[in-house]
C-alpha cells in the first residue's frame, strides 16, 4: 500500500507533487519487491479531500484506505491502554491504526493478537476485505517519461507483477507486431515481451524472448569454452542443470532464485566467466545475462544485463 514518499499533508500540496509522491514510492517498492502498491493508498495523517481522491484515481489508486480504530500509540499511550482500546472496539472488518516507531504499539501487539484469535477473529489483507464485492479496476496503461514510451494491458500487468524496473528495466519501444514471428512484441532494457495467446494464461499470455541465446549466437560465443556443457552434480553451493549441462552457483544462484528463476531467466547456457570487454564476472542464461558488480552496494552487486537494449540496437 502506498503511504507517500515523505508523509506530507496531501491537501496542502499540488497535483504534480501528489503524483511525484506516489510514483517515487511505488517505483522503489517495485524495485525492492517486484510488486506495485496500486490500487491502495493510505493518506498521511488521514488527510484528504475530493481533489486528493481525483488525483489518486488519475494515478492508478482506486482505494483510499482509512482506519476504524485508532488506539493512539502515536500519542505516547502505554501498551496497556493500546491493548484495552483495541479489544474494546474490535469488530468484524475493523482496521486498526498502528505504528512501528516511538510508540507502545509493538509491546501491545502480541497480546492483542492472542486475545482476538481467542475470540474467533482472523486477520486479512485489504484485498481480502474487498474480495469479489469491489474488485479493483485494472490499470490499463502507464507512461514512462524516462524513455518516452507506454506500457499497456497484459504487458503492464506482467511488468508490474513479475519484476518491474529492477528485473525488466524501462520500455524502449511501443508495442509492435514483429514480422519475423507474428507476435505482438515490446522491448525493454533487459527483456523482450512477446504476447502469445494461450501460451501461459497465468502470466497474462506473455512470454519473454530468448535474448541470452540470441546475443550469445550474435557474438559468436556458443562455441567458446564457457558455453560448452560440463559434467557436474548439485551440491550445497551449486545446482547442476542437465537440460543444458551447466551449473548455477553462489550469488548468481541466489539472485536467480529470488528474482523469478526459470520463468524469467531460463536455464544457464554457460558457466561463469570473465567478460573480456568489461572485466565483469558474467553468466549467460536462455533469456538473460547475469553480471557481478562488486563495487555496487550488496543488494545490487548482481544485475541483469541490458540485453533488450543490445539486441534492439543490433536489429533493424
Amino acid at each position: 500500500m502506498n503511504h507517500s514518499w515523505d508523509h506530507p499533508y496531501f491537501t496542502q500540496i499540488s497535483s504534480a507533487q501528489r503524483a511525484t509522491e506516489l510514483r517515487q514510492t511505488d517505483e522503489l517498492i517495485q524495485q525492492l519487491t517486484g510488486f506495485s502498491t496500486k490500487p491502495y493508498f493510505r493518506p498521511p495523517y488521514g488527510d484528504y479531500n475530493s481533489s486528493v481522491l481525483v488525483d489518486l484515481g488519475a494515478n492508478g489508486y482506486a482505494y483510499n484506505m482509512m482506519w476504524s480504530i485508532d488506539p493512539q500509540g502515536w500519542r505516547g499511550k502505554p501498551a496497556s491502554d493500546i491493548t484495552s482500546i483495541v479489544l474494546s472496539e474490535a469488530n468484524p472488518g475493523a482496521i486498526v491504526l498502528m505504528h512501528s516507531f516511538a510508540s507502545g504499539d509493538a509491546g501491545a501487539l502480541g497480546t492483542i493478537i492472542d486475545q482476538l484469535l481467542a475470540r474467533g477473529y482472523r486477520f486479512a489483507t485489504i484485498g481480502d476485505f474487498l474480495g469479489e464485492q469491489a474488485p479493483p479496476p485494472p490499470v490499463e496503461s502507464r507512461y514512462f517519461p524516462q524513455t518516452e514510451h507506454w506500457v499497456s494491458h497484459g504487458f503492464l500487468r506482467y511488468w508490474e507483477r513479475f519484476g518491474g524496473l529492477a528485473v525488466f528495466g524501462y520500455p524502449l519501444t511501443e508495442e509492435f507486431t514483429d514480422p519475423a514471428t507474428g507476435h505482438v512484441t515490446q522491448y525493454f532494457e533487459r527483456a523482450r515481451f512477446e504476447w502469445q495467446p494461450g501460451a501461459w494464461p497465468a502470466r497474462y499470455d506473455v512470454l519473454l524472448g530468448l535474448l541470452g541465446n540470441e546475443l550469445a549466437q550474435q557474438q559468436g560465443l556458443l562455441h567458446t569454452p564457457p558455453f560448452q556443457p560440463v559434467n557436474g552434480t548439485s551440491d550445497a553451493n551449486c545446482t547442476f542443470y542437465p537440460q543444458t549441462g551447466h551449473r548455477l552457483c553462489f550469488g548468481f544462484r541466489d539472485f536467480w532464485n529470488t528474482h523469478g528463476g526459470l520463468a524469467i531467466y531460463g536455464y544457464p547456457i554457460s558457466e561463469e566467466f570473465t567478460d573480456p570487454a568489461t572485466g565483469l564476472t558474467v553468466q549467460y542464461f536462455e533469456r538473460q545475462r547475469l553480471e557481478w558488480h562488486p563495487a555496487n552496494p550488496p543488494s545490487w552487486q548482481v544485475e541483469g544485463g541490458l540485453l533488450g537494449a543490445q539486441i534492439l540496437s543490433s536489429s533493424h
